[in-house]
């Protein structure tokens, strides 16, 4: 969705800059995190916790 990571070591001011402006600049970019925002909207994050968090009760008190 983004540019490579920058190592710590390569963190400066100027490849910073450049990362951000190769990011803002690309279409790609862009358009990548615009489906990655539609399907996290979609996605019913708690839902998902609440039925693994039940699952693995159910699993443990089986186990007791």
């Amino acid at each position: 969705m983004a540019p490579r990571p920058l190592p710590l070591r390569e963190l400066i001011a100027d490849t910073l800059t450049d990362a951000l402006r190769s990011c803002l600049g690309r279409s790609t970019y862009r358009q990548r995190a615009t489906e990655l925002a539609r399907r996290v909207r979609a996605d019913d994050g708690p839902a998902a916790v609440l039925s693994l968090i039940t699952r693995l009760e159910g699993e443990r008190g089986q186990r007791w």
